[in-house]
């Protein structure tokens, strides 16, 4: 999804002038291997296969950057959901960093636009961690206190980027080929209003497609699109696994096809009751019609395989073991699972279990089908 958006953020790589650029990830600096091997990012499209490097476009982390006086304006997260909350302390360091050089006020907090761009639903969760950690940083000693005037700017810098963007890596580490989709529509909810349109008039300037959620709250159009990657990922795996263990990676149409649209219109309307428990909905909205653009949406992307399936795809081809669910359906059934349960929405809970379960005992089924490979031996 990242290569994806910087793709189209760059005009389909046609202008690389340093504006648009990864930042590294602690504990596992992709970037960073790239500079060091003095290799390339390689992105495939009709035209070919290119080569991105360079310092302007792998300048470093994120505490370098700031370091350095090249904090970007707008930063667009999108780690799998479970790398999202050790994100928040380098974000917390920069904000430290200030404050012992005096630059930390109201009016200017030098800390980018941090917009959410992973599958899940947990804008709330990552909201109240980051919270947590300022307030902790505050308790140490490293950050003043930051009630009443600070933290609500700060955390305003906060904001959900739903994503429809698509695309394909193919290999792993500095070695691996991306493939973008089309541009995909990335919605924008949450934060400081006038932030908020501020980051869509930065993002609106490239080739992305981008749009302003506005009167949704970050917890329905996670919702919104929840439903769309339970249906293709979730769903998805169920089908694309036979009765023996076999696996066969199916595109969005192919899922939509066997799943039926019965199939589709149950998760719907299990996830919109959930939904509408913790007011994220509307009690009055129209399962037909939630139903209806949840398989728009699908059909948009037919021809699409779900990240979901690429993963259990790349890791049989790969002979890694297959143990748990993956990222996004964690991320999506833990929290519909409390939510579930907080609003004591007892048949939805047993609907989201099954489901949980069915797909563990799929995954179960092609572990046995496919031992993992052994590692060679040793010299």
């Amino acid at each position: 999804m990242g290569v994806a958006l910087f793709y189209h953020l760059t005009g389909s790589l046609s202008c690389l002038d340093g504006s648009v650029f990864f930042l590294e990830r602690d504990g596992r600096p992709a970037g960073g291997a790239v500079r060091s091997r003095g290799a390339s990012l390689r992105v495939a499209d009709a035209a070919g296969v290119h080569s991105v490097t360079g310092v302007s476009v792998f300048p470093g982390g994120l505490k370098a950057c700031g370091a350095a006086g090249r904090l970007p304006e707008v930063l667009l997260l999108c780690t799998n959901p479970d790398q999202l909350l050790p994100l928040l302390d380098p974000c917390v360091q920069v904000l430290e960093r200030a404050h012992q050089e005096g630059d930390l006020r109201e009016e200017s907090i030098p800390l980018p636009a941090l917009v959410l761009c992973a599958n899940g639903i947990y804008f709330q969760r990552v909201r109240q961690v980051f919270i947590e950690k300022l307030e902790e940083a505050t308790l140490l000693g490293r950050l003043p206190d930051l009630w009443p005037g600070l933290m609500p700017r700060i955390v305003g810098r906060l904001m959900r980027g739903v994503t429809i963007q698509t695309g394909v890596r193919e290999g792993n580490g500095p070695d691996a080929l991306y493939r973008p989709g089309p541009p995909g529509l990335t919605r924008l909810a949450g934060g400081e209003v006038a932030l908020r349109r501020r980051v869509h008039e930065v993002l609106s300037r490239g080739g992305g497609m981008f749009e302003l959620a506005e009167g949704s709250s970050p917890t329905r159009v996670e919702f919104d699109k929840g439903m769309v990657n339970l249906v293709a990922n979730l769903l998805g795996q169920l089908v694309a696994i036979d009765s023996h263990g076999g696996f066969t990676p199916l595109s969005v149409g192919q899922v939509v096809e066997r799943v039926g649209e019965a199939g589709v219109r149950e998760l719907v309307g299990r996830v919109l009751e959930v939904g509408k428990g913790v007011r994220a909905y509307d009690v009055r909205e129209d399962l037909e019609r939630v139903t209806g653009a949840t398989l728009e949406n699908l059909r948009r992307h037919a021809d699409h395989i779900p990240s979901s399936l690429q993963w259990l795809d790349l890791k049989l081809r790969r002979g890694e073991p297959v143990a748990g669910l993956a990222p996004t359906e964690t991320w999506l059934l833990e929290p519909l699972l409390h939510y579930a349960r907080s609003a004591g929405l007892a048949g939805a809970e047993e609907y989201l279990v099954g489901l949980r379960r069915e797909l563990e005992a799929k995954l179960q089924q092609v572990a046995r089908s496919r031992p993992p490979t052994p590692p060679p031996p040793r010299p």
